[in-house]
């Protein structure tokens, strides 16, 4: 049977057996102190263990970006290269849809084209064309004469069909450098 302090059986010790009761108490309050401590000890040191690997392992992250950054400041320099290559050529960039869209445009019904020829660096097209007649041809090249977007416009080489009356013609349209290198 065991005796504690707070039981019945306590009180009923006498004086010469209730220190025996209390040395137990001690050694018992002693141990678990002495267990805490080394518990509290051993969170301690783990703490500073796992503290120190994380540290390590910053460490680590930082000297591999460090080592990531150079080869990628290389890539952007080549690819910001290229960007500006791109960016140089798409100014210069001609759109020959713009002439299309012009003859569209500005082409009147009765007016048909037999040849097409462009010449970039003047930015000179010639044409082969037909008109239904000697009105439509007039009326042509005033439509053409009134674009902003024709610097100069010649013809010559008149002639009238025996087959259907109509008027062919040869025309050179010079075209506004601008409109050829404006995006449609």
């Amino acid at each position: 049977m065991a005796i504690t302090p707070f039981s019945q059986e306590y009180k009923g010790l006498d004086e010469n057996q209730r220190p025996a009761a209390f040395a137990f108490l001690g050694t018992l309050s002693f141990v678990f102190l002495i267990l805490s401590g080394v518990v509290g000890g051993g969170l301690f040191l783990f703490k500073n263990f796992m503290e120190s690997k994380v540290s390590d392992l910053n460490t680590q992250v930082e000297n591999l970006k460090k080592e990531l950054e150079l080869p990628f400041v290389v890539d952007l320099a080549s690819l910001q290269g290229k960007i500006e290559k791109a960016s140089r050529l798409l100014i210069n960039h001609v759109y020959l849809s713009n002439v299309f869209d012009l003859l569209e445009t500005y082409t009147l019904d009765g007016v048909q084209y037999r040849s097409f020829s462009y010449t970039e660096s003047q930015g000179v097209l010639s044409l082969s064309a037909k008109a239904r007649n000697y009105r439509v041809f007039a009326e042509q090249l005033a439509v053409f004469r009134e674009a902003k977007e024709f610097s100069s416009i010649d013809f010559d080489n008149l002639s009238l069909s025996e087959e259907d009356g109509g008027l062919g013609f040869n025309l050179v349209l010079t075209i506004d450098k601008n409109v050829i290198k404006s995006a449609p």
